[in-house]
């Protein structure tokens, strides 16, 4: 098995076949993507600057080929700057990202401090494997074998909201320690799969064509533990959305994904 998701040469991205979606063989899934792009776009960050927001823009099926990242800075203020991040080749532009970053500064202590949430740890929870039709056989997807999944409530094949604890196995980027909010932007992406509402025997899926992160500091740790649900329209519309939290319960970051209804083979 790949001991990553990407070999990065210059501005040239190899992706392994973990980041294998559950969709196709030949294209990626969109939490690789996201991990990627936000490693990208910390490379613009001083060491007084947090990564504030991550909006990704998943525009088609990304393929698992060789792919270009060209990305741009712009200082809007003081303390506010933009980054965008784009994956293509010399045909189109499969992804973008457009980060927000937030030099910080000295600051009272908050007046009030939100309780951690109550709620398991992921070292008292086994692992707990995907179904077989989550992964063809002797293929290595992202989703079931990239990442680690811990379920406080919910289940793959139990449509509802989920509470999962996931981490990431390997690195990103090849030889390169992932920091805490390219995991994060990595175990995001699974949050409109696991608190799924359509159950594997429907004939029918939901997409996420995007995914936004609003980050709270600096988070630490490898393990996030993901409070998800999602919310079908009738016209094949939705949106997932989660809490993101780390290992002492304290919410870390925000989530949203924009959903896609379609009908599968």
């Amino acid at each position: 098995m790949p001991a990553c998701l990407y070999q990065v040469d210059g501005a040239t991205v190899s992706p392994t076949s973990l980041t294998m979606g559950p969709w196709s063989a030949s294209a990626q899934h969109g939490g690789p993507p996201s991990a990627l792009l936000t490693a990208l776009a910390e490379r613009h960050l001083d060491t007084d600057e947090n990564l504030s927001r991550l909006h990704v823009d998943l525009l088609s099926a990304i393929p698992l080929e060789p792919l270009q990242f060209e990305s741009s800075y712009e200082r809007k203020s003081r303390r506010v700057a933009h980054v965008e991040v784009r994956l293509l080749n010399t045909e189109r532009v499969f992804a973008q990202a457009t980060a927000l970053l937030v030099r910080s500064s000295d600051a009272p202590q908050p007046q009030h401090i939100a309780e951690p949430d109550k709620i398991r740890s992921p070292y008292e929870i086994a692992d707990i494997a995907p179904p077989a039709w989550w992964s063809p056989p002797g293929s290595t997807p992202f989703h079931s074998h990239a990442v680690a999944h811990r379920f406080v409530s919910g289940a793959f094949d139990r449509p509802g909201p989920a509470v999962d604890w996931i981490r990431l196995k390997v690195p990103v980027i090849d030889g390169i320690e992932p920091t805490a909010a390219q995991r994060i932007a990595a175990v995001s992406d699974l949050g409109s799969g696991i608190s799924a509402v359509f159950g594997p025997d429907s004939g029918f899926g939901m997409i996420n064509t995007d995914l936004n992160i609003g980050f709270v500091g600096r988070p630490t740790g490898e393990w996030f533990c993901l409070i998800a649900e999602s919310t079908v329209a009738g016209d094949g519309t939705g949106l997932a959305t989660a809490r993101v939290l780390d290992e002492t319960g304290s919410m870390v970051a925000v989530t949203s994904q924009s959903l896609l209804g379609l009908h599968l083979p």
